[in-house]
């Protein structure tokens, strides 16, 4: 069930973590960029008061293949977090550098 809260009590509240127009313009783009490539085929989005995640997954039925995670609070290992599956891939203060662990990939090119 809902619950009501007064503007004035919400204020001394810690806020979401949420993923700014810039950072969400940067997953979109490699998102995108993977769509068109067929790897991926959906994504979600979570916000929490601690980290805000986007996961992108090959199916809509199946475990995140990726998830990009931004923290609340920055320590001294980076506020950008990339994951696959089961491990971290690259962390990072900055989030095109956690992303450049998806760099342009050299493909095979047949005659």
């Amino acid at each position: 069930m809902s619950q009501v809260i007064r503007f004035r009590k919400a204020r001394g509240q810690p806020a979401f973590v949420h993923f700014t127009r810039d950072e969400m313009n940067r997953l979109l783009s490699l998102y995108s960029r993977q769509v068109a490539a067929g790897e991926w085929r959906d994504y979600a989005i979570e916000t929490g008061r601690d980290c805000a995640v986007f996961r992108v997954y090959n199916r809509a039925n199946e475990r995140p293949a990726y998830s990009f995670v931004k923290l609340g609070q920055t320590d001294r290992k980076g506020q950008y977090a990339v994951f696959d599956s089961q491990r971290k891939l690259r962390q990072s203060n900055e989030i095109t550098e956690a992303l450049a662990v998806f760099g342009r990939q050299l493909r095979l090119v047949a005659d």
